[in-house]
């Protein structure tokens, strides 16, 4: 997990990323955190909950951190929120969903959706902050590693999340490296991630990790119970990739994208 330890706020045209504590400040806080989940010491029984090997879990203990799915992983299964496990940034527990009217996708975000914003900073009224990845997610060859880091936070009005159907507790941001979803999503566009949606059981865009690589594909359901990813632009030669119902396991969905900024 990557942090910068220089407090320099780098400014982007719709946000600005959020100077965070320095990398060996950050890899204790998330041992501290993590070790908490399991107060027993029983990291076999901790192994079953969450599926992911003891050995694995040891390491996470001893001050490895873990990749993008994983985190979400551990997160999901032990109820806490991501953003606190990685951070210690707000509540740690998760509370019962709050519904959301159900709404459009599509629609395009308003000058006033996102706005600058420092790390601690209280959001102004109607403004929400979003932990915002560093890991690029590939709508292009998807040659891009899957690790990750909270690199600051984004302000997005709360009028925003709720016209695209998005609890924030489970929204995030990721910057997007790529044209295979153009014209939907260009590169460098920042799309936002309802993190509540764990499995594809309708088509639609959603963030995933396959193999190594952290993509943004479309996914379409297929008959036979594989899926095959899609890539929007056809017209640069980018083409759809089938995984069978065999490989699936190989296949871990983060999240669907329900809305995204431009990039200028």
């Amino acid at each position: 997990m990557t942090y910068r330890s220089d407090r320099v706020l780098r400014r982007t045209v719709n946000s600005v990323d959020c100077s965070v504590t320095d990398a060996a400040d950050a890899r204790d806080g998330f041992v501290e955190r993590f070790k908490s989940l399991y107060p027993d010491g029983n990291l076999s029984e901790m192994s079953r909950k969450v599926g992911i090997g003891a050995t694995t879990l040891a390491g996470y203990a001893s001050g490895s951190l873990p990749r993008l799915d994983k985190l979400v992983q551990i997160a999901r299964a032990l109820e806490v929120h991501v953003e606190w496990l990685a951070t210690g940034e707000g509540p740690r527990g998760i509370q019962p969903e709050v519904a959301l009217p159900p709404v459009g996708t599509d629609r395009e975000r308003s000058e006033q959706a996102v706005v600058d914003a420092r790390a601690h900073a209280v959001p102004s009224a109607g403004m929400r902050l979003l932990p915002k990845l560093t890991v690029e997610p590939s709508a292009g060859s998807g040659l891009i590693p899957a690790g990750e880091a909270i690199d600051g936070y984004v302000a997005i009005s709360d009028e925003y999340l709720r016209e695209i159907g998005v609890d924030p507790r489970y929204a995030h941001v990721l910057r997007v490296s790529g044209r295979s979803m153009a014209p939907t999503i260009n590169d460098k566009d920042v799309v936002i991630i309802d993190t509540s949606v764990r499995n594809a059981v309708t088509e639609g865009v959603y963030t995933l990790v396959y193999g190594e690589a952290v993509l943004i594909k479309r996914i379409r359901l297929l008959r036979d119970g594989g899926v095959t990813l899609v890539s929007d632009n056809k017209s640069e030669g980018y083409l759809d990739e089938t995984v069978p119902r065999s490989e699936l396991a190989t296949l871990s969905i983060v999240g669907r994208v329900k809305g995204h900024i431009r990039a200028l």
